[in-house]
């Protein structure tokens, strides 16, 4: 059954008022997604403040269109929009978690829009590679803190050296006197 034209407006301005809340979000192509594994992603990705959801191909593309957004030609079948929060590397492992299992390919990873930028579904998977941002975080912190910590084991190796040489300056005069 085919939709009104209220009915179509309606959705491209949802369409827009998500892309304007959420400036990254991946494109999908499930194949085998059943009810179950859909809700399954949804609540994983509910956890992160992003959403999962199936949208009309043309109607997307007129709202990426509209956002002035990079329009990313959808073509025909059936796809989804995963929204991302502001973990957006955290989103991206869920997805490729839930993108296949051993037995076959749950959804391809189409590509995506990352702050208004477009990218493929190989810089998404580089995405899902990242750590998360506080491993990056306590990275960056131990790369910092080792400066400082060398430079302490430095002045604690001639403090030493300084301890040494006067205590054998001390047993020098020691004998002699």
């Amino acid at each position: 059954m085919s939709k009104t034209k209220n009915q179509k407006q309606n959705l491209i301005d949802l369409y827009k008022a998500s892309l304007d809340q959420y400036p990254t979000f991946f494109i999908l192509e499930p194949l085998a997604v059943n009810p179950r594994e859909a809700t399954a992603l949804k609540k994983d990705l509910a956890l992160l403040k992003s959403k999962y959801n199936l949208v009309k191909n043309s109607l997307f593309e007129k709202a990426l269109e509209g956002n002035k957004l990079p329009v990313i030609s959808l073509g025909k079948g059936q796809h989804a929009i995963v929204f991302s929060g502001e973990q957006i590397s955290e989103t991206a492992k869920i997805i490729k978690k839930h993108a296949s299992t051993k037995e076959k390919e749950r959804m391809v990873i189409m590509g995506g829009v990352l702050n208004g930028k477009e990218i493929t579904s190989i810089q998404v998977n580089a995405l899902a590679e990242l750590p998360s941002k506080e491993v990056l975080l306590s990275q960056l912190l131990n790369v910092m803190n080792g400066s400082v910590r060398n430079f302490m084991y430095v002045l604690k190796g001639n403090i030493k050296e300084l301890t040494y040489v006067l205590k054998a300056i001390e047993e020098k005069k020691t004998l002699v006197a």
